[in-house]
């Protein structure tokens, strides 16, 4: 029996990657009045997608990959995260990124590389941001990445603070910021 008042559910696109993800390798990134979904690969391939709707409803996809500085060669994604603030005359989109390296010997090293827009005034350039970027060196393996917004309605803040939290191997979640000093 149908419930008129219930939505359905349907599938009305799907995007092919080269390589499988996991379940933390999808982010939303937020910006004004448009969305586009960052996936990551388990293979370092991170894809940009996007939809438009024309005049009858009907959604147009559009993906792209985006080429992420310091993803070396072999490294495996372990988790994406991105979010946009609101800074003076501007929009800075931070993306946080997880992943395992290879190492000699067979050791695994594990990093968080961290990019942003480094010039202020630029405009939503997902391959500039991509060329800006801190990477930080891990003690333990990765795994899920989010970010919070810590203050939101602090005097003083103008509009908070947003850091990324990352939990893994080691029972702990660490909390990343941005150094203001």
């Amino acid at each position: 029996k149908m419930y008129p008042d219930r939505r359905r559910m349907n599938e009305a696109h799907f995007s092919g990657l080269p390589s499988q993800s996991n379940i933390y390798g999808m982010t939303t990134l937020n910006i004004g009045d448009a969305n586009k979904v960052l996936v990551s690969c388990l293979q370092r391939n991170v894809f940009c997608i996007e939809y438009t709707r024309n005049k009858k409803n009907v959604l147009t996809p559009s993906s792209r990959e985006i080429h992420f500085t310091y993803l070396p060669e072999g490294a495996d994604v372990i988790a994406i995260d991105a979010f946009s603030k609101s800074v003076p005359d501007n929009l800075d989109i931070i993306i946080g990124i997880a992943f395992i390296r290879p190492g000699e010997n067979q050791l695994a090293r594990h990093y968080l590389n961290i990019y942003s827009q480094s010039e202020p005034g630029c405009g939503l350039d997902l391959d500039r941001i991509a060329q800006g970027c801190q990477s930080l060196e891990l003690n333990f393996i990765p795994y899920q990445l989010t970010h919070a917004l810590l203050f939101p309605n602090q005097s003083g803040q103008r509009n908070g603070e947003f850091v990324f939290l990352l939990c893994g191997s080691d029972s702990r979640i660490h909390l990343f910021r941005e150094d203001i000093h």
